[in-house]
């Protein structure tokens, strides 16, 4: 019998490739180029979607809850508190990996799988460059840590 734990290392031991690039420098050909590689399979652009899944997954791990708390002047005030969920082990993980293995590696499988991704929209928007790094880069980071 296989543990959901046992299921999710695999899953984050893959091997992956992500191409996050603007638009108009070669992504869509250097695409085209690694997928020739023998048991590569990297999907098309996804339209952000690894950055949405980013905003879920911080959304979704870092629980807030209100906690009842005496002031020093004894008045009861409402307090909210971040809480985070070891990202190693969390189940919402988990599930993201699934679903990114059902959307960019298919039955069957490739050895290696990714996409390529288009940012552009959010280069337009300077106060999203951040989130495209941390929500985005970042996240993908943490999903699958060895890819490149």
């Amino acid at each position: 019998m296989v543990h959901l734990s046992d299921h999710c290392y695999h899953l984050a031991e893959l091997p992956c490739v992500f191409i996050i690039a603007l638009g108009r420098t070669g992504s869509t050909h250097l695409l085209r180029l690694i997928n020739e590689i023998p048991g590569y399979r990297l999907s098309g652009e996804t339209d952000n979607a690894w950055i949405f899944m980013g905003w879920f997954a911080r959304a979704r791990l870092f629980a807030g809850y209100s906690q009842d708390q005496t002031d020093l002047e004894g008045n009861n005030k409402r307090r909210r508190r971040e809480v985070q969920i070891d990202l190693n082990q969390s189940d919402v993980l988990c599930h993201m990996r699934q679903m990114m293995m059902i959307l960019h590696n298919p039955e069957p499988r490739a050895r290696v799988f990714g996409f390529k991704e288009i940012y552009s929209p959010f280069v337009r928007h300077s106060q999203l460059t951040g989130e495209i790094f941390r929500q985005g880069v970042q996240f993908i980071r943490i999903l699958f840590p060895r890819a490149k």
